[in-house]
């Protein structure tokens, strides 16, 4: 069974469990320090890379793509939540509302072809945008 976690976080869940609640998830990572979410979010971009050496031509597509399909505002969203900002910080650091986050954050995942800030953190280390 695949473990979402090591064992520097605490309590591990398989990705079924994770997976039957996001909300469960969201809970348990709102209890982790600034520094258990650093390394949970290296664990993860590493565990996405290699996941999608598998994954081919769209793998290939989102980097030639790169950051030029996204507006400089999405850009700078994409930089807050592959930092590991949550909706509300992104939203409290733009000053903009949650609904406006929420949807700069969506048309990132549209625009490049993701459905997780596992995948938007993977590309923004893979373009360099992390510093």
């Amino acid at each position: 069974m695949i473990q979402l976690a090591d064992s520097r976080f605490g309590n591990t869940a398989s990705v079924s469990q994770v997976c039957h609640s996001s909300e469960t998830l969201e809970n348990r990572i709102s209890g982790l320090t600034e520094e258990q979410l650093h390394q949970l979010n290296a664990l993860l971009t590493s565990r996405i890379a290699g996941l999608n050496a598998f994954s081919g031509d769209s793998s290939r597509k989102k980097d030639a793509e790169g950051l030029h399909c996204l507006t400089v505002r999405e850009q700078e969203v994409l930089t807050l939540i592959a930092s590991g900002y949550t909706r509300p910080e992104v939203a409290a650091a733009l000053g903009v509302t949650r609904n406006t986050a929420a949807t700069h954050i969506a048309s990132i995942y549209r625009k490049l072809d993701i459905g997780s800030i596992a995948e938007a953190t993977m590309l923004a280390v893979r373009w360099g945008v992390l510093g």
